[in-house]
Order: structure tokens, then sequence, then C-alpha cells
């Protein structure tokens, strides 16, 4: 590919990816259904993963590659990883702060018992089928019943959204120290079918192109350390679920950001949620609000 297409576990994952808070402002307003999924490694029980969103009291959603032993060398390679990185793929590994912009005094603190992942998704090896599938359905170790999660609703093209996240606030502090404590938040444009960074990160049918804010010399968006953390829109008084941080389409920060869909995943997501121990607590119509 012509562009390099790296995933975000802050800390375990070296530089090249996907959204981070660039040019944004501490958290406006309390966002509880956003989560800081964390991980006890290299001396730190509070190391920063990536971002989740709570969408239903026993469920949240991420990114797949966040959770994601890879095979290979130039898989490891691409996505920046570390050759002593964790086991991945170990649902023990994580716990996941809820309910406060301050990832350390989560007010709801859960494990997490399993990680599921669509058959789409395809180790990062790009979208040859047309999907890349990096979505992972994230099973709590017990409900989260103080919290409303946030309902899932199809994009609106061209109309502001705003992306959420622990990540790095500029390259400057790539590699300095923990992620950042406190969440940012940020403004953009919005959705596009597509864009000339998107294509060339090989956006798939089960993605969304976001354009980043700011100005040609200033642009604000995604940076190094929040995948997996939610892209929320505004509709009838409240916010939606729109997109899943993925990627982002360029090499520096602040670039277009590539997003999963999760209105695309929604008969999947059902179909993992039911299949789930009857006191998950959730009926269909409590998870799902899409809109054209």
């Amino acid at each position: 590919m012509g562009v390099v297409v790296a995933a975000v576990v802050a800390g375990v994952l070296l530089p090249g990816t996907a959204d981070a808070i660039v040019g944004g402002v501490p958290a406006s307003e309390p966002y509880p259904f956003t989560g800081s999924v964390q991980m006890s490694w290299a001396g730190d029980d509070h190391r920063h993963n990536c971002g989740a969103s709570l969408i239903t009291p026993r469920h949240a959603l991420s990114a797949a590659h966040c959770f994601t032993n890879f095979d290979t060398d130039a898989q490891r390679a691409r996505f920046g990883m570390q050759a002593d990185a964790p086991d991945l793929e170990d649902p023990g590994l994580f716990h996941i702060q809820f309910g406060n912009a301050d990832r350390l005094r989560g007010t709801e603190v859960r494990g997490v018992s399993t990680i599921s992942k669509p058959p789409q998704w395809n180790q990062g090896q790009g979208t040859k089928k047309g999907e890349s599938g990096d979505v992972v359905l994230l099973t709590l170790d017990r409900p989260i019943t103080t919290i409303p999660p946030v309902a899932i609703k199809q994009v609106t093209p061209r109309t502001s959204v705003r992306h959420l996240g622990w990540g790095r606030h500029s390259t400057d502090e790539i590699g300095q120290g923990p992620a950042p404590r406190y969440l940012h938040e940020v403004d953009t444009p919005g959705s596009v079918r597509k864009s000339a960074d998107c294509t060339a990160a090989e956006i798939g049918v089960d993605e969304v192109c976001f354009r980043h804010g700011g100005t040609r010399d200033q642009p604000t968006g995604g940076c190094y350390g929040d995948s997996g953390s939610p892209t929320i829109q505004r509709a009838d008084g409240r916010w939606y679920l729109v997109g899943i941080t993925s990627r982002g389409a360029g090499e520096a920060c602040a670039t277009d950001a590539v997003n999963a869909d999760p209105t695309y995943y929604l008969g999947w997501i059902l179909r993992e949620v039911f299949t789930m121990p009857a006191d998950a607590g959730v009926a269909g119509r409590d998870l799902v609000d899409v809109k054209a």
C-alpha cells in the first residue's frame, strides 16, 4: 500500500496510527459510556490499550486489531507492534474503566470475560474482499446498571461528528510516558463517501471516512493512541455511536480517519449478544436506533 496503516495500543504498539485527539479540548460534558481499556503490563496496572463504547449493560464495542496477536513479522511491522507485546487475545489481561473522564477514576470498572471478533476480520491484511472487520465485541464480567449505554445510529453524512479519546495530543508526546489521563474531544466536519487519503488506506464497505478538522496548517483529529474509541453524532438531543476508530488515513496525525461502521455489524452484534448469558440484561430495542 502507499499509506502505512498502523494500529494503536498506547505503549504496546509504536507510532503509525489512528485517532487520538490533536487540536482538541478536555471533555466538555460527561460521556460515561466511553471506556478506557486497560491492562497490567510492564509495571503499569492501568496501561491504556484502546477506547471502547458501552452498548448494553454487559457489552462494549472496540477495534479488533487492539485484541489481535499478529502471526507474521510483516503484520507486526505494519501495525508497529513490539515483539514482546503481551497476549492481546487473553480476556483476562484487560479491565475497562467507565464513567469518568479521568481514566484512573472510573466509577464502574469491569473485567473482560470474552473477546468476540466478526468473521470479516482479516488480520489487517487490507480490504481485498471489501470488508475490514475491525470491530470487536467485549463481554464484561458483570453488568453495569448505573450508566446508560450509547445507542448505535447510521451516520448523517457531512454533518459534524465528535471524536473522543485518551490518545496523544501531539506527535511530540509519542513514547513519552503513559497515555494522557483525561478524556479529550474534537469536532470535525463529518463523514464523506471517500477521500483521497481514505481511498489510499483501502477503506472497506464496512467503514466510514471522516474528514479532519482545522486548517491545512493546523489540522485537528486523529493521532496516536486511541483505536476503538467512539465517534459520536448528536440527534434528537442525545449522542449516538456512529463510528469506531480504526486507523488514520495517512502517516501524519490529524489526517482523514477510517472508522468501522457499527450499523454494518448490527446483525452480528445482535447474534453475539443474544447467545450470551440471560443476565446480559439487554433488549434489541435498547441496543439499536438506526436512522437514515
